[in-house]
């Protein structure tokens, strides 16, 4: 169990992980599941279901822009959200 607050605390936060870069593609068909599956199939994030609560919380689920996002494993979840191109 506590694995998971760990690896929960680095998803947040960015910190003590291997830096990774990946280019994902997010289209105007994605959902906020679709979008933390695409982070997470690409080693960005390890706990999808952290992306999403986060997002929730802010009550931010709609908004994404279309395109083509370079990101990178050692952003933290805030950080992630808006350079996916979140705010309009």
């Amino acid at each position: 169990m506590m694995w998971k607050v760990i690896v929960g605390l680095m998803d947040y936060t960015g910190m003590a992980k291997k830096s990774h870069e990946a280019d994902i593609v997010i289209d105007s068909t994605m959902n906020v599941d679709d979008i933390a599956e695409t982070l997470h199939e690409n080693g960005i994030i390890e706990m999808p279901w952290l992306f999403k609560t986060y997002i929730n919380m802010k009550n931010e689920s709609e908004g994404f822009l279309d395109g083509e996002y370079t990101v990178n494993s050692t952003m933290a979840t805030k950080k992630s959200s808006s350079h996916s191109a979140y705010e309009r």
